[in-house]
């Protein structure tokens, strides 16, 4: 066992009188952590258990000391000998050995999987404080986003329809292959205009008050769609086309974004000529749903099963088959039949989404529900790592509790959207463990900035300070202090409009330094936040001695900076006399609300 003493070792006495004066008078602060909203675990040089709080021993059913240590208790959570084997090793050498951040997939009492995170700080003494939290959801979520960005940008790319992408403002964010061969103009130029520049001086006028009409909607519904025929100008010269403007957010908020679908208006084409294209779309169609690892039912209002395509690999417990098309689900799956009879007007009539946890056949899934148009719902299902044993008494047609999205969650999803539009700006050579790297910390800046509450302001410091944690984990580096030094006044808060673009914007100058330097004795960024004399606030970041801004594509990243500081009505400044590679400022003034 790393870092604990055999029976006999000539200092094991000594060091058994520290947890002797810790225990001593220790019933008030005990009665403190076991309050404590994570689980919180004090181990010995020698590994044993001086305290683990209620948490600790409630998250996965079963304590520490119960089980005769950590490495023991590890052990008993894993649920084969090969996953036991990494998690044993990575608990050794990581966590213990060098105090970094890990995550393991552990199962609980109750059999089902879990995703906990062990921080680990060294004590005085030798022995370490180990802090636990539960992210399983936290990992779902980056997951389902990761798989959601995918499909996107591949349905996007090869969409045969001219289709472009435009912010508020309506400048255009992104546009697809077909839009610019269509006016044989590249993306880096598109990105310096709006459509509206395109277009003939007849529809100049129309198009722009469509679009300053549809982003003063409070919130979206299905009609929310307008298409006319446009004239647009092309380098070959101008083209007549159809038009459709789509609102892009979610269904309860203002649209963030928008999307124009072009389709040129020419010579009718031959039956033959568009039943090619059929075929070209369904085989797509089929090779994206080959690929999802889900089982995708469409059914209809009445609850009768219309179509559905099975998951690539077999399921064990639940084997759909051709009897099931035509019959109605309570027929065929009564749980997800029961489910669906209880939510099927916020979803038909509200166009709400609903995701739960069904149990069903020995095994657990995860659903989720949504309206797809034609009085239809679909239904997309997949089947959880871990099978969980049903009592004998445990009636199947009984739905599992909806769970609800939250306003938090709301107000998640919307962020995400600013997230995916960085990604058009990002250089084309970058590598793709680095744009890989730079998704993940973006999500982790984006789930920073969440809101657990009501609350209209976040705290900038503590805000910074997780970041540098999130990043720094993401490089196996441990807490982020060690590479960021952030001070400033504790106080200063910027609204929860902002805070988004400001997390983002704070990863990003993260990244530019500690992504690009190996690892060093010393801090490698300090951050300074400070009150301006006329309101608003000012946040330095100066390079630690031997490190400097790494920017791979100095153009492309910078335009980055100048997009998240603008989103905050923010301005970026490099002090006189300054490198720019040792130093940036971020000034943002009063933020009238």
């Amino acid at each position: 066992m790393p870092g604990a003493l055999a029976p006999g070792d000539s200092d094991s006495g000594a060091h058994h009188t520290a947890p002797a004066r810790r225990r001593s008078g220790s019933i008030a602060w005990e009665s403190i952590v076991d309050q404590l909203p994570f689980g919180l675990v004090i181990l010995s040089p020698q590994q044993e258990v001086i305290h683990e709080n209620a948490v600790c021993r409630q998250m996965l059913g079963n304590g520490i000391r119960e089980k005769g240590g950590v490495e023991a208790w590890l052990s008993n959570l894993c649920p084969d000998r090969e996953h036991e084997e990494k998690v044993i090793a990575s608990w050794r050498e990581h966590v213990w050995r060098n105090q970094l951040t890990r995550t393991f997939s552990l199962k609980g009492s109750d059999e089902k999987l879990r995703e906990i995170e062990f921080r680990s700080s060294l004590q005085p003494d030798g022995g370490i404080t180990l802090v636990l939290q539960d992210v399983t959801q936290e990992r779902r979520a980056e997951e389902t986003l990761r798989h959601g960005k995918l499909k996107f940008r591949a349905l996007f790319s090869h969409l045969e329809s001219g289709t472009i992408l435009i912010d508020r403002r309506g400048r255009i964010v992104d546009a697809n292959p077909v839009f610019q061969k269509l006016v044989g103009v590249t993306i880096n130029r598109l990105r310096l205009t709006s459509l509206t520049d395109l277009l003939g001086t007849n529809d100049f006028n129309a198009v722009a008050q469509s679009e300053e009409s549809l982003f003063e909607k409070s919130s979206i519904r299905p009609d929310d769609i307008e298409s006319r025929d446009v004239t647009i100008k092309t380098v070959s010269g101008e083209k007549s086309a159809r038009l459709t403007l789509c609102p892009v957010g979610d269904a309860e908020g203002p649209p963030l974004m928008g999307l124009y679908l072009l389709e040129r208006i020419g010579q009718e084409e031959s039956e033959e000529k568009w039943a090619t294209k059929f075929r070209a779309v369904a085989k797509r169609a089929q090779a994206l749903l080959d690929v999802v690892p889900d089982l995708i039912l469409l059914v209809d209002r009445d609850l009768t099963l219309a179509d559905f395509s099975s998951p690539p690999r077999s399921w064990e417990k639940l084997k759909p088959d051709a009897s099931w098309k035509g019959q109605t689900l309570d027929r065929t799956w009564p749980v997800l039949g029961g489910l669906l009879e209880n939510t099927r007007d916020q979803i038909l009539n509200d166009g709400k989404t609903v995701h739960a946890e069904l149990k069903s056949c020995g095994s657990a899934f995860l659903v989720t529900l949504g309206a797809c148009g034609d009085e239809q719902l679909i239904a997309v299902v997949r089947e959880m790592d871990v099978a969980i044993p049903m009592p004998p008494a445990e009636v199947e047609n009984q739905p599992a509790p909806v769970i609800d999205r939250t306003e938090a969650q709301h107000h998640f999803r919307n962020q995400l959207q600013l997230v995916t539009s960085l990604f058009s700006l990002e250089p084309q050579e970058s590598a793709a463990r680095d744009a890989f790297l730079r998704w993940q910390i973006r999500l982790r800046c984006v789930a920073q900035a969440c809101p657990e509450g009501e609350e209209t302001e976040m705290a900038i410091v503590p805000l910074l300070r997780a970041i540098a944690d999130e990043v720094c984990s993401l490089l196996g580096r441990g807490a982020g202090q060690r590479e960021v030094v952030v001070s400033g006044a504790e106080h200063l808060g910027i609204g929860m409009q902002q805070a988004t673009a400001m997390s983002l914007l704070a990863g990003e100058v993260m990244r530019l330094v500690v992504c690009g330097q190996k690892p060093a004795s010393g801090p490698q960024l300090f951050l300074d936040v400070s009150a301006e004399p006329t309101g608003g606030f000012r946040m330095n970041a100066k390079t630690g001695p031997v490190a400097k801004f790494s920017f791979s594509g100095k153009e492309g990243e910078t335009e980055i900076l100048e997009v998240l500081s603008r989103q905050i009505q923010g301005r970026l400044e490099v002090p006189v006399g300054v490198d720019p590679r040792d130093e940036w400022a971020l000034v943002v003034p009063p933020i009238e609300v």
